[in-house]
């Protein structure tokens, strides 16, 4: 079962500590690893020593250019149960045993296709277009990813680790099980940022793929797996707050995974905005989820 309220984590001191040997292992400089996370380097190196507590974001792009997870900075292990449920690793972005100056390169590459892939489509992104944007050879894209399905492949995993590590960051912050609930659908809805945007634009790419592809269909099910995995553990623990109701939880999570896909989709392709999403999803929630007059104990509205 899911653990209830806020993840545990350890002090300000250890997780600066895990950060540092990030660094360290990264390839790059303290000042320059500051720069690529867009955080000021006085403020980088308080919150390596301890003396300054790192933000959610932060958090975020330190596990995105290190290639660890939110969840191993909190608590400084994998696998253990909260409420953003852990993707298994096939889901999760494969790791290299490389120098760290080349898995820099790898990552730098990957972010180029994964962007291609979601701007311009998979059918219309060629591996040259992918290397003379990102200043690399064909060859070199090859020898990292095999070919252009695994880099698509790899691209999902990308998005899949991104919300593994948003979710993580984020129900730290929140104490209330329904606040959670809410907020997930917040955080990964379309509508909530430009990346999230191009990450749904990755999403369907995949799908599409997949219907052909068995291969494609196999990584395609197990990210989804980690996505209504954590749906379930937030409803369980919503269940058990009393603010859910008492209703079969593979029904729930059926139903609700399959409305926010279907308005999700629509709201890409334009035939809803971000407000019908919401309210649509607000509706239903209400209606069919929630316990009435079982209220959160800070606001979650939009």
């Amino acid at each position: 079962m899911a653990s209830e309220g806020p993840l545990p984590v350890a002090s300000d001191a250890e997780i600066g500590a895990r950060a540092r040997g990030c660094i360290a292992a990264s390839g790059y400089t303290q000042r320059a690893f500051a720069e690529a996370i867009d955080l000021d380097a006085t403020k980088l190196s308080k919150s390596l020593s301890g003396r300054r507590r790192f933000t959610a974001d932060e958090l975020k792009a330190i596990a995105a250019t290190a290639d660890v997870t939110v969840h191993w900075l909190l608590t400084g292990v994998e696998g253990s149960e909260s409420g953003s449920a852990v993707a298994p690793p096939a889901a999760m972005p494969r790791r290299i045993r490389e120098t760290p100056q080349k898995q820099r390169r790898r990552r730098e590459v990957l972010a180029v296709a994964w962007r291609l892939f979601a701007e311009g489509g998979y059918p219309g992104v060629g591996l040259s277009e992918i290397a003379d944007a990102a200043g690399v050879s064909p060859s070199m894209i090859a020898y990292y990813f095999g070919s252009k399905r695994e880099l698509l492949d790899e691209c999902l995993r990308v998005s899949v680790k991104d919300a593994y590590d948003r979710q993580t960051a984020d129900f730290g912050t929140l104490g209330h099980a329904r606040d959670r609930l809410l907020h997930l659908l917040t955080i990964q809805a379309p509508d909530a940022d430009e990346q999230m945007r191009l990450e749904w634009s990755i999403w369907l790419q995949v799908w599409a793929v997949s219907i052909t592809d068995p291969r494609s269909r196999e990584s395609h099910a197990d990210a989804y797996r980690r996505w209504t995995a954590t749906v379930a553990n937030v409803l369980r623990e919503c269940q058990n707050a009393g603010v859910v109701q008492d209703r079969p939880l593979d029904d729930l999570v059926g139903e609700l995974t399959a409305l926010f896909d279907g308005l999700g989709l629509q709201m890409l392709m334009g035939t809803i905005d971000a407000a019908t999403l919401h309210r649509r999803v607000r509706a239903y929630l209400e209606h069919a989820v929630l316990v009435p007059g079982a209220e959160s104990t800070t606001p979650s509205d939009r």
